[in-house]
């Protein structure tokens, strides 16, 4: 196996995640730390008889992807975040690496 092309992969396959949690993190409206499932719509009116300001919070479904997992619970959605994800893909790049270096040296020798 080529271990070098996986490295690359790996590598590469970080600035995607980084840039969908930018992308997610400009629609909220802030950096987002958990991830969310929703996300809150703000409405304000103003009563026309009496000048007062309500507001209405409606919650749109979606899912934005945060830095960390939105729940510690053990299941498949505590792997969701970019920390977990990059994490593992740095790992995998590493490993590549360090595969890389152990053909080099035997080819050598």
């Amino acid at each position: 196996m080529n271990w070098k092309i996986l490295t690359y992969i790996s590598l590469i396959l970080i600035i995607p995640l980084l840039i969908k949690w930018y992308v997610d993190s400009k629609d909220l409206g802030e950096a987002i730390i958990f991830s969310k499932d929703k996300k809150p719509v703000i409405t304000k009116t103003v009563d026309p008889l009496f000048g007062t300001e309500t507001t209405k919070t409606e919650w749109k479904n979606g899912f934005w992807l945060g830095l960390l997992p939105n729940d510690d619970s053990f299941s498949f959605n505590a792997l969701i975040g970019v920390l977990p994800i990059g994490g593992f893909l740095i790992v995998v790049a590493g490993f590549g690496i360090f595969m890389n270096y152990r053909q080099n040296k035997k080819r050598k020798s």
